[in-house]
């Protein structure tokens, strides 16, 4: 696992990057992909509905580091990378719905003196959100999230045993985004998320289930636009399930 200290580092640094390529027209005022849908959607007032994007697209490219427990006694610290594809439908100004996959790229399973190695598998979301509040000076625009994800990847053991198995992990979780849109063009932002859901695994000969030992994400981010129709975000997530993603999207 990454220390606490390195993470600190890392997102101090990403950010600094962040912070020095924003340009002054905003398009975004939040996570884009990874986060949750209609992020990028924010800073659009409703008299634009005519010329505003209703479409979305982005990548995203994630961490997360977790605890899974099994109902077999065991539990195991896992860290993973994900890169996912999404696209955003944006009918109507407060609304978004998504649609997403991408690679989930090797990682590692630690517990009770065993190690696996997870290989390359897949991830595929759906999500949606609503704009419940809108910004206006000090007042905050108030997201609702809502999203479900599967992951499904292979598992080989490192010690003592190389037995292979799979790995599949359901996911449910909702959550509110508060931010702030300060000057038009950069948006920090609050998020928290609760979730839940089975993984469905094999271990040592025997099926097993389990689930996350944390069932909560305390985090924030920023966001900024990139130009007139491209954005940027960085998010990091200290409490909970920990993690750190970023990712660039475009409108249209």
């Amino acid at each position: 696992m990454i220390p606490a200290r390195d993470r600190t580092w890392v997102l101090a640094a990403l950010a600094a990057a962040l912070v020095t390529s924003m340009s002054s027209r905003a398009s975004a005022c939040g996570a884009s992909a990874g986060g949750a849908a209609g992020l990028a959607a924010c800073s659009l007032s409703e008299h634009d509905e005519e010329t505003r994007p209703k479409w979305h697209l982005a990548d995203t490219a994630s961490f997360t580091a977790t605890a899974i427990r099994f109902d077999d006694g065991s539990r195991f610290d896992q860290q993973r990378f994900n890169f996912v594809t999404t696209l955003d439908a944006m009918p109507v100004p407060k609304l978004a719905l998504q649609i997403g996959a991408g690679p989930a790229f090797p990682g590692s399973m630690n517990g009770g003196g065993e190690k696996f190695e997870t290989n390359s598998g897949v991830v595929m979301l759906l999500g949606a959100s609503y704009r419940f509040v809108d910004s206006s000076g000090v007042r905050p625009y108030v997201l609702g999230t809502l999203g479900f994800t599967f992951l499904s990847m292979q598992t080989r053991g490192t010690l003592p045993s190389n037995a292979r198995a799979l790995y599949d992990a359901f996911d449910l979780r909702t959550g509110a985004v508060v931010g702030w849109t300060i000057g038009d063009w950069f948006s920090p932002y609050l998020v928290g998320r609760i979730f839940g859901g089975p993984v469905n695994w094999t271990h040592d000969g025997q099926k097993v289930t389990g689930t996350d030992v944390n069932h909560y994400q305390l985090g924030l981010g920023v966001s900024a636009p990139l130009g007139r129709i491209a954005d940027i975000f960085i998010e990091g997530v200290p409490l909970g399930e920990q993690g750190m993603s970023g990712g660039f999207g475009v409108a249209f």
